[in-house]
């Protein structure tokens, strides 16, 4: 499993960027937006444009977070929405605005069988004008991405950050 994670929303242009990026239909995959929270809008472009307000609103630079999830194997619906929930649980952003876009039909690079990835986008800025503390932001998502592999029977992924990683958990555990 990959889950990686990109900070946009420092321009329109950015933000714009990225939905292109995210409703591209790219070599024949489709498109399918899965889910809207804590937004007024029900289309992407919508959402985003509420999360850019929030930062407007704020001391923030940036307005999203973006992670692509890419499993190697295909996932049940509780999976994806367990994987989501502890992403955002991980980030202290339970309360905060996202969005789910699925894409389908793109073969992965390395052969494996899951062909569908989904991108989360989560609000950098919550309901009550506060950003996400991005510090420790990769050690805390690859603790996620190794819980989610084990639990999920995926395949361990080896992290430069293996160290960093186990004591995040270590600190969940207790």
């Amino acid at each position: 499993m990959i889950i990686n994670c990109h900070l946009h929303g420092r321009t329109a242009s950015a933000t714009t960027r990225l939905v292109a990026h995210l409703l591209s239909t790219e070599g024949g995959q489709s498109v399918r937006l899965v889910r809207v929270r804590g937004s007024l809008g029900r289309t992407l472009a919508a959402a985003l444009a509420d999360f850019t307000r929030l930062r407007d609103g704020s001391r923030a630079e940036v307005a999203l977070l973006h992670l692509p999830l890419s499993p190697a194997r295909p996932w049940s619906r509780e999976q994806w929405d367990e994987a989501v929930a502890r992403i955002l649980r991980a980030l202290g952003a339970e309360r905060h605005g996202h969005v789910v876009v699925e894409h389908a039909g793109k073969p992965r690079a390395r052969g494996e069988s899951g062909d569908t990835h989904r991108h989360l986008v989560v609000a950098h800025v919550g309901p009550h004008g506060r950003a996400l503390n991005t510090s420790h932001l990769y050690a805390c998502l690859e603790a996620v991405r190794a819980t989610c592999e084990f639990d999920f029977e995926e395949r361990l992924t080896a992290s430069r950050r293996t160290d960093a990683v186990a004591r995040r958990l270590r600190v969940k555990q207790r």
